[in-house]
């Protein structure tokens, strides 16, 4: 297969194997799709947990337990949460 990039990308690369980095712009170019697979995934358990949350939440408002929308408070948990997911990486 073969792959055309932009002029930036193809310096990009050629810097990554100049430092040694890796060995070849094969290997720069498998890098980088193993970390898009990566956000993919993450994307993916993102989506899957919000989901969860969201049945939960109509599950909730359905017996009567919701309670009023804090939005300074969401603010709060969504950072919290993100913070987690940063130190984690």
């Amino acid at each position: 297969m073969k792959v055309s990039v932009r002029s930036a990308y193809q310096k990009l690369i050629q810097e990554k194997i100049a430092k040694g980095i890796y060995q070849s712009a094969d290997a720069v170019v498998e890098e980088a799709l193993e970390l898009l697979a990566d956000r993919d995934r993450q994307l993916d358990r993102d989506e899957e947990a919000l989901a969860r949350l969201l049945r939960s939440a109509v599950a909730q408002s359905k017996r009567g337990e919701s309670k009023p929308f804090d939005l300074s408070e969401m603010k709060a948990e969504a950072r919290k949460q993100r913070s987690t997911r940063a130190r984690n990486r």
